[in-house]
Order: C-alpha cells, then structure tokens, then sequence
C-alpha cells in the first residue's frame, strides 16, 4: 500500500512516489548483489566494481529515512499521549509486517544448508551455526560483531526494529518541531554528522553491526521523522529547491564517482525523498507510475528473498562449473526467479500475514 495519512481535511492522501522510490532502492541493492553473481557466470569478477554497482548498499541507506518518513507520515495523528495499548498495537502490526516473511527465508535456508551437501563449504565456520540461527529467529543479529548471517540482507530488520522500539517517543519529540527550517536544519544536522563520521573515518558505509549498522538507523531513521515534518509543513516548494536539487545530484554524482566520497550522498537522499513526495516534479510523476509503485509493494519480498536465489546459484555455479551454454541458461533462471518468487512471497505471505497480525493484534489488544 503507498504511504499515505489523515490530512488536516480528515482526507487520506496518498504518496505513491514514497512506494515507487522503495522500490527502487530494493532494485538498486538487488541489482548490486546480483551483478557479482551475473559477473561470475560471465567471467567478469569486476563487474561489480563499477560505480553504481559498487554502491548498491546506499539503498539501505534510503530505506531507513524513508522508513521514518513514513511512519511519520502514518501515524502523523497518532500517541499524542502514551497510552501502552496503542503501542503494543502499533508494535505488534510492524512485526506482523516483517517477520513472517523474514521467518520463512530463514527457515528455507534452514532446509537448504540441511539438504544441499557441501552447501556450507564456502562460508565462515559460523556464518551458517545453529546459535547464528537463533539470533537471526529473534532479530537480535544485529548485535552481533558480524550481523551478516544466514539470510545476510535481514540485519536491517533487526536494526529497524529497535528503531520501532523508539519510534512512538521519537515521533513525540519530533512533532514540536513547528516549522520547516527547524526540521530541515536538524534532519541535516543529523545525516550532516553520519556523513561526517565516515569521511572522518575513511571507512566504507557498506558496514553493519551494533556500533556502524545502528549509527546509519539512528541519523537516518531520525532524519526521516524531521524531513516528514517539514513536509508536513505545507510549504513543498519554497524559492531555490530546484537549485537545491541539482545540488543534490550533483553530490550523488561526485559520490558515486569515487569511493572516498561515497558519505556526501546521504544528505541529498534525504532531500530528493522530501521533494518527490508530493509527486509533482518530473521524478515524482516517474516514482508514481502504477508500475514503478507496484514495484515498491513488492520490494521487501524481493529485498528479503533476494538472497536464496543468489545463494543456489553460487553453490550450483561452484560445484558444477557449468558450461558456457549452461551459463546463459542460469543466468536467465537467475532473473526469472529474483521476478516470480518475490511476487508469490508477495501475494501468499507478505500480504495475507499483514491482515492476519493486524486482526490478532485488534483482538489481543482491545477485544
């Protein structure tokens, strides 16, 4: 469902342009992860060396301001005082949303490492452990020294949840801010310092884990929740915005361009979110074209299930060494199943498990 709120009018307005760019930021890591799959069967392994490929992992990094963004959006009228029912109720959907699914990928790796002989070999000793699969079954991989185990691209769910842990307090603090500079000025003082970290640093963003993975939620979830204010705001186009945008790209550019400043581009992700969401510009109208914002429904399934398809193809490419022909075959098998397994995931777990968990969520909490 595109992100959308109770306008002051009482009407709901909808942001599908929201929808469309998650779901090309799911493509874009997706797109990252398979080039390294697609390089191997064509006997190219510096494909994903290539600029945009290389940096794939910033649509991570999009998902979280989005993810505050638009629960702000939602639950704009929402905990306008603590009340512990709505926030178990609030709590108990956002699991509803993303952990059957994430339960289900773990358990088909499960029977995959217990089906597949030598399917183990090519990994450290505990990525695939039984004591990793617990952490991974109770979202608490992310606390580890490396999160990225099992079904690898799931330690943001693990991050993401601590954030809707918070995001109730959050989004109370957040509403103070009354007027559009102000929360412009703190959402980029709060991507402004994440950026700063890593130039800092020198060390790549394509990090995770209980210091870096949860530095990136904290700014950018934060950044979310403020940039959603300044939307809230009314004011979606004051004097210099186009000029503001182009600035933006231009960063992204220079970021993308070289490594070393790959961090600058956090800042105008944040301001290219808050300048589509109203789907007036040339991009806005592209994010919300009925396809792009299907492609934005379905992004979790492929974000989530991603993982499984290049794992298979790896162990078959590895242990087979299959020939040319063979090659071009699995290559296309590999596309063709990074499309229809994400829509079935879609259609008979994602969806069908949100209405379940909002249900029993409803009973539990105020039957």
């Amino acid at each position: 469902m595109p992100a959308r709120t109770t306008s002051n009018t009482g009407q709901v307005k909808s942001l599908p342009a929201l929808t469309g760019i998650r779901g090309v930021a799911a493509a874009w890591v997706v797109f990252s992860h398979t080039s390294h799959a697609l390089g191997h069967l064509a006997g190219v392994e510096d494909l994903q060396k290539l600029p945009f490929l290389r940096d794939g992992y910033l649509g991570v990094d999009i998902f979280f301001i989005l993810s505050g963004f638009i629960l702000s959006h939602v639950y704009a009228t929402s905990f306008q005082k603590w009340n512990y029912r709505e926030y178990f109720y609030f709590l108990l959907i956002r699991l509803a949303r993303i952990y059957p699914l994430h339960l289900f990928a773990l358990c088909v790796f499960a029977l995959i490492v217990f089906v597949l002989p030598g399917f183990t070999a090519n990994y450290a000793p505990d990525y695939f452990s039984r004591h990793n699969f617990v952490f991974s079954a109770l979202l608490l991989q992310n606390f580890l020294h490396n999160p990225v185990i099992w079904n690898g691209p799931a330690w943001t769910l693990s991050a993401e949840f601590l954030a809707y842990l918070c995001f109730p307090a959050l989004l109370m603090i957040c509403r103070n801010v009354q007027r559009r500079t102000t929360a412009l000025l703190c959402a980029g003082l709060s991507l402004g310092l994440l950026t700063a970290v890593f130039l800092k640093t020198g060390r790549s963003m394509d990090v995770s884990g209980l210091k870096a993975g949860f530095l990136r939620l904290a700014c950018e979830f934060t950044a979310g929740c403020l940039l959603q204010r300044a939307y809230a705001s009314g004011d979606s186009k004051p004097s210099g915005s186009r000029l503001a945008t182009l600035a933006a790209f231009a960063l992204i550019l220079a970021g993308l361009l070289n490594p070393a400043w790959t961090p600058l581009c956090i800042v105008p992700f944040g301001w290219l979110i808050l300048t589509v969401a109203d789907s007036d510009s040339f991009a806005g109208k592209f994010l919300s074209n009925p396809v792009v914002v299907f492609s934005g429904e379905v992004s979790f399934s492929l974000y989530l299930t991603h993982s499984i398809v290049l794992h298979m193809v790896e162990y078959a490419v590895n242990r087979y060494s299959p020939e040319v022909m063979w090659r071009i075959i699995t290559a296309l098998l590999l596309v063709a199943a990074l499309t229809v397994i994400p829509l079935l995931t879609w259609k008979y777990i994602e969806k069908p498990a949100r209405g379940i968990g909002r249900k029993l969520a409803a009973r539990m909490l105020f039957a």
